[in-house]
């Protein structure tokens, strides 16, 4: 059976990042080949998801002292309270109208080209005007 000249093209089987390549026809032949291929890969993309887990839980972990080593200062050296922070968490968190425990990011329009740009980016995304000149970047820009 003659093949169709597109339906020859090739494809990377990218188990154990070799370059070997197979013909489709190859991988239906073969369909023991492309089942272990896909545990492969299914196998890889959870590793790699448990790293992402692991780096954020560290990067938690670090945020969370140095909030606490923030909010020690703060108290040792200013009249502030615990109340007033546990009020401050909860106006901050109110501010989109959702209790959820997050902050909002803003959409702000851009004053050069009137599109809509997050408040966490400096700068226009599609005319790159500064968005700093107008205040329009928000906390975590």
């Amino acid at each position: 059976m003659a093949m169709d000249p597109v339906d020859k093209f090739f494809l990377w089987d990218a188990i154990g990042a070799g370059a070997e390549y197979l013909s489709k026809d190859a991988i239906f032949r073969q369909p023991s080949q492309l089942a272990q291929h896909q545990r492969l890969e299914a196998k890889q993309k959870a590793r790699n998801a448990m790293s992402e887990v692991v780096l954020l839980r560290a990067q938690v972990e670090r945020l969370s002292l140095a909030t606490a080593a923030l909010w020690t200062l703060l108290r040792e050296r200013t009249d502030f309270t615990d109340d007033e922070l546990v009020d401050r968490v909860r106006e901050l968190d109110l501010a989109d109208g959702k209790r959820d425990g997050r902050m909002a990011h803003t959409v702000k329009e851009c004053p050069q080209c009137s599109r809509k740009v997050s408040s966490r980016h400096p700068y226009c995304l599609y005319c790159e005007h500064d968005l700093r000149t107008h205040g329009l970047e928000g906390p975590d820009a």
